[in-house]
């Protein structure tokens, strides 16, 4: 349920709002959509909600101490 909400989400703000030439320019689109938020802005619940980039920067600093 929450993976369908999620991409028709994804559809609503990222897919219908744009026109892409060709397919490939869609699926570069898409990759760099999810590259850049979804694996590192936005929160998981397996990491403690937190975003993957902001779990990185705890694990090495508790690393260091």
């Amino acid at each position: 349920c929450r993976a369908k909400n999620f991409f028709s989400c994804f559809k609503c703000e990222r897919i219908h709002l744009k026109q892409y030439p060709t397919q490939a320019c869609a699926q570069s689109d898409a990759f760099a959509y999810f590259e850049a938020f979804c694996n590192s802005v936005r929160p998981h619940s397996v990491l403690g909600w937190l975003a993957p980039a902001q779990f990185k920067d705890n694990l090495l600093a508790a690393q260091t101490v």
